[in-house]
């Protein structure tokens, strides 16, 4: 059976502790078949120096060099070497320093004196294992990022290229129900108006993967400036108000008559909250149903609440409500979606340095609620108004 062979660098310039590392490492050779090639360097810049030419399996590395004192030696070999492991070589009454030592980078440590050939060696190929293991394992990370990237790529292709076809149907289908093709039976005007639905929920699955995949790429544009956010609650309530009407939906904003400014983007917080209202829209009850969208002052935010007396969120269900594909069991089968919409909303609010999050009860409904800092040019301004006011 060969014997594994491992290279090592000896950084320590005592000659009394470099013969007796050698010697006890020599003395597994025959006893364990493993053998060490050892090469020595006295001092940091000598190890740095070979450290550039070559590589080892292993460092041990004394702290105490005529160059170079304590973790100063350990930080100058990580920066010069990140793949080999480090073994610091301390003395017993500096135990302390190789646990520091393991803080700035290195991997072991051991307490000169203490070379019994089987510690020394062991603790070399665990530290060699060790990296081993960290090197597959940082691969096996670069291979996923590889994938995911490849993956949002296929996605955002994918997703443009359905979408020219889509709006030659939309296009198509609006004409017709606009009788640009003359008149039509009830029954089809009915299949158009199915077909129209329908065209309009896959554009938006589409925009999900397509918000998605910007997301994860990093490749989301916020493009923030200072608004209204009572305003734009109540522009965003109205464009539901049909909506709502034709589904026997209450809905109502209540909003305070100051202006509360915040530093965001309008599009962003608009796709937000017709989420949540749509949301809410969906598990609302056949009969009696109410939705309520708040907008508070809370000092140096403001905060929006979209309320509901809908079928309400299980307790186990309520800390994964804003991860992806995630659809409340229950009522799945009477609604339809991607269940990445509140996954979107929640990056998109973060993103704005806002927090948003879910208060529900079971049977009773739920509150979504996204708070967003005010707007710190126009607390400035108000703040030169006041003092100018006061001179």
């Amino acid at each position: 059976m060969e014997s594994m062979k491992y290279t090592v660098l000896l950084v320590d310039d005592e000659k009394l502790d470099q013969r007796l590392t050698i010697q006890a490492l020599a003395k597994v050779r025959f006893t364990q078949r493993i053998q060490f090639k050892v090469e020595t360097a006295e001092t940091l810049s000598e190890a740095i120096r070979l450290l550039g030419e070559k590589s080892y399996d292993v460092i041990l590395l004394d702290l105490g060099l005529p160059d170079s004192q304590g973790l100063a030696s350990v930080k100058e070999v990580r920066t010069a070497n990140l793949q080999s492991p480090v073994i610091v070589l301390t003395g017993l009454a500096d135990e302390e320093l190789g646990l520091e030592a393991i803080k700035e980078g290195a991997d072991d440590y051991v307490i000169k004196g203490d070379y019994l050939e089987h510690v020394l060696v062991r603790i070399i190929r665990y530290a060699i294992k060790r990296k081993e293991v960290e090197e597959k394992l940082r691969r096996a990370n670069e291979k996923l990022k590889e994938d995911d990237e490849l993956k949002n790529e296929f996605i955002s292709m994918v997703s443009h290229e359905l979408r020219t076809p889509l709006s030659i149907f939309k296009n198509v289908i609006s004409n017709a129900l606009a009788g640009v093709f003359g008149q039509m039976s009830r029954k089809l005007r009915d299949n158009l108006d199915m077909m129209d639905e329908n065209v309009d929920r896959l554009g938006r699955i589409i925009d999900n993967f397509l918000d998605i995949s910007k997301i994860e790429a990093g490749r989301m544009e916020i493009n923030r400036l200072d608004l209204n956010l009572s305003t734009l609650v109540c522009e965003v309530v109205e464009s539901f108000r049909r909506f709502a009407e034709d589904k026997g939906v209450e809905l109502q904003g209540v909003n305070p008559e100051a202006e509360l400014i915040v530093n965001a983007d309008r599009d962003k917080i608009i796709q937000v909250l017709t989420n949540l209202i749509g949301n809410a829209m969906k598990y609302v009850p056949a009969r009696k149903a109410r939705i309520s969208v708040y907008v508070k002052d809370l000092g140096n935010e403001v905060e929006v609440d979209v309320e509901d007396n809908g079928v309400g969120i299980d307790k186990d269900d309520i800390g994964k409500i804003f991860q992806r594909f995630t659809r409340i069991e229950k009522t799945a089968a009477e609604t339809h979606g991607t269940g990445l919409g509140l996954s979107i909303s929640k990056q998109l609010i973060e993103m704005q340095d806002g927090r948003i999050w879910v208060e529900s009860t079971p049977e009773q409904g739920s509150t979504f609620c996204f708070a967003l800092p005010k707007s710190k040019t126009k607390e400035q301004s108000y703040n030169r108004e006041k003092q100018d006011s006061v001179v």
